[in-house]
């Protein structure tokens, strides 16, 4: 049986919970149209299990193969990484996630990884734990402004060769709410539930009232998408960011910008794809 197996990553973004959101309330109906989709509370320890190292290669394998044993199959594993404080340790950003990942890669084989990213301070504000708080807060502007998911993805993509990758942005989830679903889930994805599911989980309470009437006058177009992502998504504050984090806004500003030039350098790596 050829296996469409699809693992999402954390770290808990805002994207990335909202994914997972999405498996946890919709894996029923998802199973009945043969998707096998664990939410993080099931797929994480399957996957962390399997990056042990003191489980012979065999063992962890033949877990895995069961744990999979389906024609498509989606983990949401937010937690592979650790809990949300664990993304920061020692200054660094995910550090050391590269041997855990090569023993995955083993026996992983042909996979799509998708991993949801932000800007490291809105990453920083939506588990928005006290101890994460506690690691953000000692770190000078220079070095937060050097830690990059380049080299997270650059990690990825070395340790598991296999994997086709697929980063999605928060403006992609909301712009290509069904386009997202439908390429996590298969053609089910976006008709378990409303195809702009995605959407909906970021708008403001007026912009729910406007979107039913936008759709009420038929499909939207992408400029008038575009535009009501820009009234009526709900964006982290900068006050509260740096009530938090002590990260003051121009800051936030540099960071927003090396998140870009990120992107742009992910989009180069093999294999792998921005929406």
């Amino acid at each position: 049986m050829t296996r469409d197996l699809t693992l999402l990553f954390g770290p808990q973004s805002k994207g990335a919970m909202t994914l997972n959101d999405y498996v946890r309330r919709h894996s029923r109906p998802l199973a009945e149209h043969g998707v096998h989709a664990l939410p993080t509370r099931y797929a994480s320890p399957i996957l962390r299990r399997c990056q042990n190292d003191d489980l012979p290669i065999e063992d962890r394998k033949a877990e895995f193969d069961t744990a999979t044993a389906h024609k498509t199959v989606v983990l949401a594993g937010l937690n592979v990484f650790g809990p949300a404080e664990a993304m920061l340790a020692e200054g660094a950003f995910l550090p050391d996630i590269s041997p855990g990942l090569c023993r995955l890669g083993e026996i992983a084989g042909p996979c799509r990884v998708v991993m949801a990213l932000d800007p490291l301070p809105y990453l920083f504000n939506a588990p928005a734990t006290d101890r994460l708080s506690e690691r953000v807060r000692p770190i000078g502007w220079e070095t937060l402004f050097e830690m990059s998911w380049l080299g997270v993805l650059t990690a990825v993509s070395e340790a598991i060769p296999d994997a086709d990758i697929l980063v999605l942005t928060s403006q992609g989830m909301a712009l290509r709410s069904g386009e997202v679903l439908e390429r996590l889930f298969g053609p089910v994805g976006p008709h378990v539930d409303d195809p702009h599911w995605l959407l909906r989980q970021v708008v403001t309470e007026t912009g729910h009232a406007v979107l039913d009437r936008l759709l009420a006058k038929g499909p939207i177009s992408p400029d008038i998408l575009e535009e009501f992502c820009a009234f009526f998504v709900a964006k982290p504050d900068a006050g509260d960011i740096e009530a938090r984090f002590g990260i003051e806004k121009i800051t936030l500003t540099l960071m927003e910008q090396r998140f870009e030039e990120d992107l742009e350098k992910i989009a180069k790596l093999p294999r792998t794809e921005i929406i």
